[in-house]
């Protein structure tokens, strides 16, 4: 006796994707039937959205601004995939956007929220990219400069020599246990030179110890 079963089968490709209802007997025959949902490109959803976004932006900026003839313009936008959690595809329904509003001599930005099945878009503050951190090397480049100056001062004879730092470079430690170490190292070739005399020393600087050392000079 012929034995049938039935596959849900999604296909994705070129900003589209739609799904197929498979019918499989035992003999191995397959047979795909039309499309279930045709969704629609990744990229037009943002498209559709974007005058609802433009207009929830224009309309809190000119409150925050106090500026109503205010505009907007879109910086970025964003189709939301869904996750796929069941057989059946679900359509993208959000986007995001990132819009700059200007006037009256002042400017912002929002994070636009907008989707499908809402009346309106929500407006949010747009998050601020953190700050890199400061590099050791940078942080104790002074400290290393004086150090370097202060041996040339000896070695040359020239308490007018000038310095410039060449190289600089944050030593990683390297990680030998389960707690992440930052660096407290930094290295720097640093040149000096005043009263017709030259001079090159490495340096090495150690924040846990707050010291750094001119050692000898580099060849």
């Amino acid at each position: 006796m012929a034995q049938r079963a039935e596959y849900t089968v999604g296909v994705a490709g070129c900003g589209k994707r739609t799904s197929y209802l498979v019918t499989c007997d035992n003999l191995q025959n397959c047979e795909a039937a039309s499309p279930l949902t045709t969704a629609r490109p990744v990229e037009r959803l943002a498209d559709e959205l974007q005058p609802d976004a433009i207009k929830a932006a224009q309309q809190r900026g000119s409150r925050d601004l106090s500026c109503p003839d205010a505009a907007a313009a879109v910086r970025t936008q964003e189709t939301v995939e869904e996750p796929q959690t069941t057989g059946w595809y679900s359509p993208p329904h959000r986007a995001l956007y990132v819009v700059d509003v200007t006037g009256c001599g002042k400017r912002t930005s929002y994070l636009v929220d907008c989707e499908t099945h809402a009346t309106g878009c929500a407006t949010g503050g747009v998050p601020k990219a953190k700050a890199a951190p400061t590099q050791l090397a940078d942080k104790w480049q002074p400290q290393a400069i004086k150090a370097a100056q202060e041996r040339a001062t000896v070695d040359l004879q020239c308490p007018a020599a000038t310095a410039e730092v060449t190289r600089s470079e944050t030593v990683e430690e390297a990680q030998t246990t389960g707690w992440s170490e930052p660096p407290y190292r930094a290295l720097y070739t640093v040149a000096i030179a005043g009263c017709e005399k030259a001079a090159t020393y490495l340096v090495a600087c150690n924040s846990k110890q707050k010291v750094c050392k001119a050692g000898s000079v580099a060849r």
